[in-house]
């Protein structure tokens, strides 16, 4: 209703091809209208519409975000919220693969809105979306993304052979940067014939158990969201996207790839929105097969919430309009649009965002910048250079029709690397092996391709390489590098034959290398390097070679010297130079149930159990340093395993150690398979992993996760669990003892704390710290930029640096915001630091809450002290902090007004804040400066007090004379008169 009190009202109706109920009459006279001859009809009519235009309207790549909101009604009480998380849980783990690539679930929420009914909200991101760049013309768009989403949630919610539920009301509506946005409403009721089945039936048999003790945050804590909607503040944001291209060929001209680019650039630029600005961009060579082109750009209009924990939607729409720039200028709208490998976003002080994001792409890729490489070829094909003046390529090379050529030969490294869960194969062996297929292969090959050595090299205890070099003679190359890379395929081609000639069967499938690479020398001769990698259950391997050495392998005794018929062909080879070196990883496995996790003791002893037994069945090189035990919360947990490896070749060469990070990570997941598993289940492999080299050694960590119904498993170690749960479990001491006794004497057992509070109902949380640290009542003010500079390089960048949240170790805190400065008058500043600590155990009763307050206050004196005391001294207890907050979040603000004297021995840090706030200059400090000045003061008045004291005495004697002989004469005076 308007202010007029009349009212206003919007109703949609829509209509497909074959419906029953559609508006007859209005169709039948728009046939008859098409179907006439001449038209008479007025131009401002509304049949304007039926007028097509024959060319396809222009259109863009987007994408969606869409909001699907589920209510149910009922007469019965609502669902718990663990009890909704867990079954929606339990069917996205089982369908989430059936939905398409295109569909992707960003979280989903509960939302308890009465007694009897309540909502379950569903977040999609729909991708590789195609819009008409005219708004007018949209709608059909949002009919695509709306049956799209619809088609999601029956997938996931519903049962193939039950009527789809459909939604009651949808909206959808384009943002600045021409992503879609949408809302769909579904409701429920008890006796509704269409309904999403699997979920209520799911939901059904989860308040069905005997126990239901899942928190709603185990499983799903990085989907749940808050749904109130956040105070937002314009911005705008600056994004660096750096397209690497990887090849086995040289690399083009900066020239050349500058001028492809200016050449869409200047025809496509028009098609982005107003929002989206080319700031610049700019060629880089990374290696003589590699190089990047780094845009950066300037997206405008951005609204970002102020509050920094909630502000990852908003990097994914400036991650999507970016990556939408990218294709729009770069690929072509029939095509597969590319994305980032990685991308990482941030805030700076003046709120600005600043972004980066990176794409690589390779020979064979399917989604590549089509538009981009296919004007690069068009431009490296011209006879002619017609190149904008205002590039740089003026110095482009023209290719000539008939190059002129000269006649080489190549030398060619080729590396077969072979990865097995069993111990490797001796050298002579494998020598023996390849000897015998050479000895009777050797003349199927051409005149022109030799085989000069090969050589065995074992790389770890279950991975080895063969690296054959070969001679390839009467090649012709052209004498302009620019156009050489035909003969590098055809020298690729050559050895990769010999070698399917010498060591494969000639029906099978052909082995091809994972990598080549290829350069001219001074001389004019080829030097190549061709690697191939092959692991237990590849369908393309050299079947002959394998053959051969299972052959070898079976042979009672093996005689054959690995010199004797190969003499002539081994040599030196020029293998990288490389160092021996040792590893130590930390294996993190994470087991969530919707059962209450086992007790520490229990978990401890059946590791030690398998320790105790198993042990031996490791390689000399490997060995079990130590392994914890770490309660997540009430329904998960973590062990972690730390192994040494020793006796590794790890290459000088930092470019090429990342063979050397595969074999350590096989090497210690065969080992927890070893330990952990049965010898004839699958093996279970990490999620993640991640490797670097100090300069001692390798440094790793591998996490895996286990969820109730994962087919691979550690099956022996929860088959022990089990066992260990049926018994009187022995105390954690014990089994601490028993482990020591048998095992290595380096290995410890040792428990994470957590931060956790036990009083009554509990639920999982999040802990938000701001630190004020207060100068007052300086004489001199720092600028922004000294107490920033002394930040950044005296504090820990775990302090003062915003970290991403989902790196966080369970309980630590974690920088949620830089440290900022701020002014707050003309002699006095304060230095703001922000902190996270996620996945903390709260009472559901806030005024229960006061054990939690104290590990809080400790977590904040430890960082106070970090920030403000030296490591060295004793700890400076704090004033307690203010504890705000609602039923999921504590926010505990500490401020610590800055008193001289406080801190008996300050960090470096507050050492060079006092310094440049004119507070360590070497004078007096402040309490003194209070005694000294009032006491001087004082002693330089007291000789002015005695001389005063002496006037008012002397003063005071005069006019007590005076009075006393003006007494005397009125005394005499009546005597004298009365004798007359």
């Amino acid at each position: 209703r308007n202010l007029a009190n009349q009212i206003e009202g919007n109703m949609e109706y829509s209509f497909r091809d074959g419906d029953t109920k559609t508006p007859v009459s209005f169709l039948n006279e728009l046939r008859t209208q098409s179907a006439s001859t001449t038209t008479t009809v007025s131009p401002m009519t509304t049949v304007s519409s039926l007028v097509t235009v024959t060319t396809s309207p222009s259109k863009i790549s987007t994408s969606a975000v869409v909001h699907s909101r589920l209510v149910f009604n009922s007469s019965w009480p609502v669902p718990s919220e663990s009890l909704v998380i867990n079954a929606a849980t339990t069917l996205l783990n089982s369908r989430l693969t059936n939905l398409s690539d295109s569909t992707k679930v960003l979280n989903f929420t509960y939302e308890k809105i009465s007694d009897t009914s309540y909502a379950v909200i569903f977040t999609f991101n729909i991708s590789n979306i195609s819009i008409p760049e005219n708004p007018a013309i949209e709608n059909d768009t949002y009919i695509q993304v709306q049956n799209s989403v619809n088609n999601a949630l029956n997938i996931l919610l519903n049962e193939p052979s039950a009527e789809q539920i459909v939604p009651q009301r949808s909206d959808f509506s384009r943002n600045l940067a021409n992503q879609i946005e949408g809302n769909m409403e579904y409701s429920f009721q008890d006796g509704d014939t269409k309904t999403p089945v699997s979920f209520l039936n799911e939901l059904r048999t989860q308040s069905a158990s005997t126990t239901t003790t899942v928190s709603p945050m185990t499983t799903v804590s990085s989907l749940v969201t808050v749904t109130t909607s956040p105070s937002k503040i314009s911005t705008s944001a600056v994004v660096h996207s750096r397209l690497v291209f990887n090849s086995s060929w040289p690399v083009p001209s900066e020239s050349l790839v500058i001028n492809a680019a200016t050449t869409l650039l200047n025809t496509r630029l028009t098609n982005l929105s107003d929002s989206t600005k080319v700031l610049n961009f700019t060629y880089e060579k990374i290696s003589d097969t590699s190089y990047a082109v780094i845009f950066t750009f300037n997206i405008s209009n951005i609204s970002i919430p102020e509050n920094p924990a909630i502000e990852n939607n908003t990097y994914i729409q400036v991650q999507n309009s970016v990556n939408n720039a990218l294709n729009i200028l770069l690929n072509e709208p029939s095509a597969e649009q590319i994305v980032p490998q990685r991308s990482d976003f941030s805030r700076n002080l003046a709120n600005q965002i600043e972004g980066n994001m990176e794409y690589s792409f390779r020979d064979g890729d399917t989604k590549t910048p089509v538009s981009f490489l296919n004007e690069l070829r068009t431009q490296s094909a011209s006879t002619t250079t017609t190149v904008s003046p205002m590039t740089t390529v003026s110095s482009l090379v023209t290719v000539t029709t008939s190059p002129s050529k000269i006649s080489t030969s190549a030398v060619v490294h080729s590396r077969l690397v072979f990865n097995s869960s069993w111990p490797v194969p001796s050298e002579s062996l494998v020598i023996n092996a390849a000897t015998t297929l050479l000895n009777s292969r050797l003349t199927n090959l051409s005149d022109s391709t030799k085989v000069l050595n090969f050589t065995y090299e074992k790389i770890s205890d279950t991975s080895y390489a063969v690296i054959f070099t070969f001679n390839i003679s009467n090649i012709s190359i052209p004498e302009n590098p620019a156009i050489e890379n035909d003969t590098y395929i055809q020298v690729q081609n050559s050895v990769n034959n010999a070698l399917n000639i010498l060591l494969n069967e000639p029906s099978a499938e052909q082995i091809v290398p994972q990598r080549s690479d290829f350069s001219r020398n001074l001389a004019n001769q080829i030097e190549g390097n061709m690697e191939y990698s092959f692991r237990d259950g590849d369908t393309k391997t050299p079947v002959s070679f394998l053959n051969e050495l299972r052959t070898q392998s079976a042979s009672t005794t093996t005689t054959v010297s690995p010199m004797t018929t190969v003499s002539s062909l081994v040599t030196v080879t020029t293998s990288p130079s490389k160092i021996s070196t040792s590893a130590v990883v930390h294996s993190r496995l994470v087991f969530n149930s919707s059962w209450p996790v086992p007790s520490e003791g229990l978990v401890i002893n059946a590791a030690t159990t398998l320790l105790n037994s198993r042990l031996t069945n490791l390689s000399d090189s490997t060995k079990v340093l130590n392994f914890t035990y770490e309660k997540i919360s009430d329904t998960s947990y973590a062990v972690i395993f730390t192994f040494n490896i020793i006796n590794i070749s790890i290459p000088e060469n930092p470019a090429i150690e990342n063979d050397t990070y595969i074999q350590v990570q096989n090497s210690v997941n065969n080992a927890l398979n070893t330990l952990l598993n049965e010898h004839s289940a699958d093996l279970f492999e990490p999620q993640r992993s991640e490797f670097r080299h100090s300069a001692k050694q390798i440094e790793g960590n591998m996490e895996y996760k286990f969820q109730d119904g994962d087919l691979n498993t550690p099956i022996s170690f929860l088959s022990q669990l089990k066992t260990q749960s049926g018994i009187t479990p022995t105390t954690l001491s014990m089994a601490s003892t028993a482990l020591q006794s048998t095992a290595a004497p380096t290995l410890e057992i040792t428990a994470a704390p957590t931060l956790q509070n036990t009083a009554g109902p509990t639920l999982m949380g999040t802990v938000l710290i701001y630190i004020r640290l207060v100068f007052k009542n300086l004489t001199t003010l720092p600028s922004e930029k000294e107490v920033l500079n002394a930040a950044n390089s005296l504090l820990d960048s775990s302090v003062r640096m915003k970290r991403e949240v989902r790196l966080q170790k369970l309980n630590n805190p974690v920088s949620i915001q830089n440290v900022t400065y701020q002014k707050t008058s003309s002699n006095s500043y304060i230095i703001v630091f922000g902190f996270k600590i996620s996945n903390v155990t709260l009472s559901k009763n806030i005024e229960l809450r006061n054990e939690t307050y104290d590990a809080i206050q400790k977590t904040i004196n430890s960082l106070l002290n970090k920030i403000l005391n030296d490591p060295n001294a004793t700890p400076f207890v704090f004033q307690r902090a203010n504890y705000t907050g609602n039923d999921t979040v504590i926010q505990a603000d500490a401020e610590y007004v800055f008193v001289e004297g406080d801190i008996k021995a300050p960090s470096g840090f507050l050492k060079e804040i006092l310094k440049v706030s004119g507070l360590a200059g070497g004078g007096f400090p402040g309490w003194a400066l209070a005694i000294i000045i009032p006491c001087g003061i004082i002693i330089i008045l007291v000789p002015c007090w005695i001389l005063l004291c002496l006037m008012l005495c002397g003063c005071c004697g005069a006019i007590r004379r005076r009075w006393h002989r003006r007494q005397s004469y009125n005394v005499q005076y009546p005597i004298h008169n009365s004798l007359f």
